[in-house]
């Protein structure tokens, strides 16, 4: 039994993202090695112990909003910015055998990266001389870029509105339709032509 918990102990402690597990009174009860290290506490210190222990006050309030909530509705998630970085929080009300909760279980991650790489595709669509969408398989659209706009000359709300397959034109359904179902097996598309009504009742020619 005792190899078993090391077992696991060892694998909690080597998660990156921090976990943890506090009683219904939100003291820990359990929290990895990560989680330690980023409060500054020694191991096993933090048991017993509550937010207001580990942490500045605010912060602490706002830990102490979140796991009421989870103990009330049983799930919630959140994002923080600490110290510059961002966290993803997930909590969860954890139920025992009889139906009763016994606490709150969490894990948070660092989510800095992804959200700087996010900003930074963002940028790039928003940017890129070129029309760019994201199309939905029924003929939607839920993202257009300003380029769209600049080109069709609708907003991007009316884009959104219209979606793409009704802005081709008549003659091109046909072989839109047919690339399309080619894009959905994954096939590559490199100069295919057709055209699309401007907001002005003309015709532009596009290259895809």
């Amino acid at each position: 039994m005792k190899q078993s918990e090391h077992k696991l102990r060892a694998i909690f402690d080597s998660l990156p993202d921090f976990i943890f597990f506090k009683d219904k009174d939100l003291k820990y009860v359990a929290a990895n090695r990560a989680l330690e290290q980023f409060l500054g506490v020694k191991p096993g210190e933090i048991i017993g112990k509550t937010d207001f222990d580990v942490m500045p006050r605010e912060a602490a309030h706002g830990c102490l909003e979140t796991d009421r909530a989870v103990l009330q509705l049983g799930f919630a998630t959140a994002e923080e910015t600490v110290a510059g970085r961002i966290y993803a929080t997930i909590k969860q009300n954890v139920i025992d055998e009889a139906g009763n909760s016994i606490g709150v279980a969490g894990s948070i991650r660092d989510i800095t990266q992804y959200k700087e790489t996010e900003k930074e595709l963002e940028n790039i669509f928003d940017l890129s001389p070129d029309m760019v969408c994201v199309c939905t398989t029924d003929g939607g659209l839920l993202k257009v870029n300003p380029s769209c706009e600049r080109i069709l000359g609708y907003t991007q709300e009316e884009m959104l509105n219209i979606g793409w397959n009704k802005l081709v034109h008549p003659d091109d359904v046909e072989p839109t339709n047919k690339e399309f179902a080619r894009q959905l097996e994954c096939s590559s598309i490199a100069n295919f032509v057709n055209r699309y009504r401007h907001k002005d009742g003309s015709y532009v020619t596009l290259e895809w």
